[in-house]
């Protein structure tokens, strides 16, 4: 009897272990912010899961996403605030895709890019570009 139980749990166990190799895929459709579930395929991402960003979708991040299996950006991630980050094992830019940040501003840093991954790559005409949106600074009177 005992060994007729060990070779049930086995099974069981065995049976579920490729439910937690797979991640969910979650595709922005439409621009809005991350947390907006109704501009993803299937909701919002949770820890683990594929995210990807269509073509001409802007994806506007106000802070830190939870930890992602992998992103996919053919469009534009957008970063607000200072807490703002992405953290993710797996991160593709594609040739369309851009990571950037809001700006200028006129008070001092409040806003960047911050990324934070194992591998991150980025396909010839894609980029991570935040030129121009950093502190404006006063005006002379």
């Amino acid at each position: 009897m005992r060994y007729a139980n060990s070779v049930v749990k086995c099974i069981v166990i065995i049976s579920l272990f490729p439910i937690f190799l797979l991640a969910d895929v979650h595709t922005a459709t439409t621009s809005g912010y991350w947390t907006n579930d109704a501009i993803w395929s299937a909701a919002a991402p949770h820890a683990g899961d594929d995210a990807v960003i269509n073509s001409g979708v802007t994806v506007t991040n106000d802070q830190a996403t939870v930890s992602l299996n992998s992103l996919t950006n053919s469009g534009t991630l957008r970063f607000v605030g200072w807490n703002s980050a992405l953290n993710a094992t797996q991160v593709t830019i594609n040739a369309s895709g851009l990571f950037t940040c809001a700006g200028p501003v006129m008070t001092g840093a409040s806003n960047r890019v911050y990324v934070a991954a194992s591998n991150v790559t980025i396909s010839a005409g894609g980029a991570i570009n935040a030129d121009g949106k950093g502190y404006a600074g006063g005006t002379n009177s």
